[in-house]
Parts: C-alpha cells; structure tokens; sequence
C-alpha cells in the first residue's frame, strides 16, 4: 500500500464519524498498528470507527431530543 493509498484509505475509514473524533482515532491506530505496516494501522482504524459508530449516533440523537424545545405549549 502507497502512502497515499493510507491517507485515502485512513479517510474512508473515519468519514462517518465526527471531525473531533477523526485525528484521535486515527492516531490510536497508528500506535497501535505502525509496526506493522500500513494494512495494520487500516485494521485497527476500522475496528476502532465500527465500535464508535453506534454510540456515537445514540449520543447524538439523545443530545437532539434534549435540546428540542417542548411542543406542549
């Protein structure tokens, strides 16, 4: 895998979840995986997205609901 083949593939990887959460987690992965090559720091990156994933976006609509004015009046 070229470097940019990485960086495209390290975007990919994280396009779904919050910038805020993006450079954290990618750089998790790198420390976690850079010894082994690129294909490990993409493993790593996408597991760690995938189990973000849903608690991000039940965070995210509860933070919704909480900040919607009340329509009972």
């Amino acid at each position: 895998m070229t470097t940019e083949e990485f960086v495209d593939e390290q975007k990919r990887a994280v396009c779904l979840l919050p910038v805020e959460f993006q450079a954290v987690l990618c750089g998790m992965a790198w420390e976690s995986g850079h010894s082994a090559g690129y294909e490990e720091i993409i493993s790593h990156l996408r597991e760690l997205a995938d189990s973000l994933r849903k608690p991000i976006d039940q965070y995210t609509a509860r933070i919704r609901r909480e900040c919607e004015p009340d329509r009972r009046f």
